[in-house]
């Protein structure tokens, strides 16, 4: 089975090469190493001509999701993974996640998670355990979700069923992703850490950005999933409440 390895990325000089190396260091082989570049000026094409393995573009997009859809148009692989710019694999990710889709062979949308180590801006970590239930999933509170694509592993064919990332979402996208993943998926959790994901970006406005575009998007897919149940599960009562709220400030 191949393995694409998909990476969005805009001027991430000071990271891409760590996201290169980590897929280069893998013992597992059978990989291609996507890049979707947003047109970079800082130095990053520069780096991405070094790697002759690469298959890469540089080219103005709208943004995350876009080029997230341009580099699976571009693979060919069995399992696709996202790999953001700035985050990690760890070394024998791949064939541990390969010896887990063998363990599997015969069910069919197969999708693998695995835990995550997040590192925080002080150099602080800790180990996240997703759930592999859509109960967890849709209550944002537990925390239960893949924080990052890293995280999880998939059959092509579920991005074929589930079609491309919507552009018009740019903290989210990973969260809308997931629900369908799960709804479609048949999911297995492997006890491994897959990688580090360098969450750098702590400002603020981007993390109230984020929760709203999360439960803007969570209030849809329960309203478009479960309408008869929307409005009997308290979590989902919160989230819509805490929408309406923001809804005031923003509008999609």
């Amino acid at each position: 089975m191949k393995i694409s390895v998909l990476t969005p990325s805009f001027n991430s000089v000071k990271t891409i090469e760590r996201a290169i190396t980590s897929v280069l260091n893998q013992t597992y082989k059978n990989w291609e190493h996507i890049i979707m570049d947003g047109g970079s000026n800082d130095g990053t094409v520069q780096i991405l001509q070094r790697y002759p393995h690469l298959i890469w573009k540089s080219e103005k997009d709208n943004g995350q999701s876009d080029a997230m859809n341009k580099a699976f148009d571009l693979s060919t692989g069995d399992i696709i993974v996202y790999l953001n710019a700035d985050d990690e694999f760890n070394e024998n990710t791949f064939k541990y996640v390969i010896d887990e889709f063998n363990r599997t062979k015969g069910k069919s949308n197969r999708m693998v998670i695995t835990n995550l180590e997040i590192i925080n801006e002080s150099k602080q970590s800790f180990i996240t355990t997703p759930s592999i239930y859509i109960e967890d999933i849709l209550n944002p509170n537990k925390f239960s979700y893949p924080y990052n694509p890293i995280s999880y592993f998939y059959e092509r064919q579920l991005q074929i069923q589930i079609g491309k990332f919507p552009v018009n979402f740019h903290y989210a996208m990973d969260y809308w992703y997931l629900l369908r993943l799960y709804c479609n998926a048949h999911i297995s959790y492997l006890n491994i850490t897959a990688g580090q994901f360098h969450n750098y970006d702590n400002k603020t406005s981007n993390i109230i950005k984020s929760e709203i575009e999360l439960l803007y998007i969570l209030k849809q897919f329960i309203k478009e999933k479960y309408p008869l149940t929307f409005f009997t599960k308290i979590n989902w009562i919160r989230a819509y409440m805490k929408i309406f709220k923001l809804n005031q400030k923003i509008t999609f």
